[in-house]
């Protein structure tokens, strides 16, 4: 199952680029119901993939549009990403943000011990070289 931000986003993303990526420092656990994702810090989830950063987007660096796109990440219970949404930043910068997100993979984070549905959010620097 892949993220379906992925499939519309992918073509524009290569390898190479200019992008660190940086927790998002909130985050709390929430009282969701069960088909709702718990809210939790980036902290809390372990990276088993983080993939090569993508290429800046062309058009982004023509324009010389530089900045911090924040993410919002729902991972299901087996750790892939199922959606990514970027909630802030460049608007020319969004779509390679989410498909960027959607290619990482993760532990499954458990709750109660139980293999959890969750959401987080990145922030993620574009700064041209």
């Amino acid at each position: 199952v892949s993220c379906p931000v992925c499939t519309s986003a992918r073509a524009s993303v290569l390898c190479a680029g200019a992008l660190a990526l940086r927790p998002e420092g909130r985050g709390a656990v929430s009282s969701p119901s069960a088909s709702d994702p718990v809210d939790i810090p980036f902290g809390r989830v372990k990276v088993l993939h983080q993939p090569p950063a993508p290429a800046y987007p062309a058009e982004a660096k023509a324009q010389k549009i530089q900045g911090t796109v924040v993410v919002e990440l729902t991972l299901d219970e087996k750790g892939v990403p199922v959606d990514a949404k970027a909630v802030e930043g460049p608007e020319a910068l969004r779509a390679t943000a989410e498909a960027y997100a959607c290619a990482w993979r993760f532990e499954p984070v458990l709750k109660d011990g139980k293999p959890s549905k969750v959401s987080f959010k990145l922030t993620m620097p574009f700064k041209l070289c």
